[in-house]
């Protein structure tokens, strides 16, 4: 409890509760001493402190404020950095401990994949193969084979924790045990991307979904892709700049709404290495786009792109020569002014298409230059 003062002209009175023991001091100003007075309890104890306040309160004393002790208030002090310093140190070791983890996942995930392109293409169409592809898999000491065989006997939640144990960013789907989706989102996505496609896990992923763009250039995405195991495997590629991939899609968060209040127009700076993805068939583009592609892919057959409104279509265009066998362009707009529309469907003719879109609307925020 704090010790409470009371002064008369020169006088001073002092008193305070510890416990049974009630604290009595009197004396000139300031400087009275206690004495300690045990009582029974401390409820008697605080009967009688109140009764000693009312007497000196009828004499004419008055209650004034105690300045805090300077040894004390140092002792606080030094308790708190203490504090401090600990909480510091306890942080500290925290991040290394997740850091060390972290490099501990990445290597585990970094593994060379066992790989047997015959039994894979059976394995797609036909249980039995599977099965038999899945032993090859753990004879070979693949942990895919694990992961499969776990997915295969009913324990899907169980293979999916063995799979996120080896993928070191994003999330991974499974079907009938093997990875054929991947979605990253978020900071470093660069490097993210990178460590992915390079996740032996990985190497079966087909459709890969990237989210929002450090800056809104997604180029040194294509190179990270194009420069790993993916580069001749993966089928789809979705550049998401929405907000589809950073929230779940009933959930609101201030943190996100202001993400997505300032978005970099999605576009590709200089020559991505689009054609090194000889397997892509399809991309889609998920957000503002300025409308620099860079595209030039013999593989491409349909190109989607969902937008509130299109910058330049030059680059869009130019793909009746850079993607020969494009079958489908389409653009999806909330604004697609009639000029670009016209220039578009004289271009492609019947493989545009600007209606139809079965994905609900997601937030792109306002586009900063």
């Amino acid at each position: 409890m704090t010790v409470r003062r009371f002064q008369l002209g020169a006088n001073s009175f002092e008193v305070d509760v510890r416990g049974s023991e009630l604290l009595v001091g009197v004396g000139k100003l300031n400087r009275p001493t206690l004495k300690a007075r045990l009582k029974p309890s401390e409820a008697e104890a605080r009967a009688e402190m109140d009764k000693l306040i009312a007497a000196h309160l009828a004499r004419g004393y008055v209650e004034v404020e105690v300045p805090p002790d300077p040894e004390i208030a140092r002792a606080k002090l030094r308790a708190e950095q203490q504090a401090s310093d600990a909480f510091l140190q306890r942080v500290e070791r925290e991040r290394a401990a997740r850091g060390q983890a972290h490099a501990e996942k990445l290597a585990r995930a970094a593994y060379t994949p066992s790989r047997n392109t015959a039994l894979e293409r059976e394995a797609a169409h036909d249980a039995e193969a599977r099965k038999v592809y899945v032993d090859w898999l753990l004879e070979a000491g693949d942990p895919r084979g694990t992961i499969a065989a776990t997915f295969l006997s009913g324990d899907r939640d169980g293979a999916m924790r063995l799979c996120a144990d080896l993928t070191p960013y994003g999330r991974i789907t499974l079907e009938d045990g093997f990875a054929v989706a991947a979605s990253v989102s978020g900071e470093r996505l660069v490097d993210q991307v990178r460590a992915l496609c390079g996740a032996g896990v990985a190497c079966t992923v087909r459709w890969l979904r990237v989210g929002l763009a450090d800056d809104g250039d997604w180029t040194p995405i294509i190179d990270a892709i194009a420069a790993s195991p993916l580069a001749a495997e993966l089928r789809q590629l979705d550049l998401d700049a929405s907000d589809r991939l950073a929230r779940e899609p009933d959930a609101y968060s201030e943190a996100d709404d202001e993400l997505y209040r300032h978005v970099a127009p999605v576009r590709c700076a200089g020559t991505p290495r689009w054609h090194e993805l000889a397997a892509l068939e399809r991309v889609t583009i998920d957000g503002p786009f300025s409308g620099t592609l860079g595209m030039a892919s013999t593989s491409l057959r349909v190109l989607t792109i969902r937008t509130s409104g299109l910058g330049s279509i030059d680059d869009l265009l130019a793909l009746r020569s850079t993607a020969p066998n494009l079958e489908q362009l389409a653009v999806f707009a909330e604004s697609l002014p009639a000029a670009q529309r016209e220039r578009l469907q004289a271009a492609f003719g019947a493989r545009l298409v600007t209606t139809g879109d079965t994905r609900g609307p997601a937030r792109y925020g306002q586009i900063v230059e």
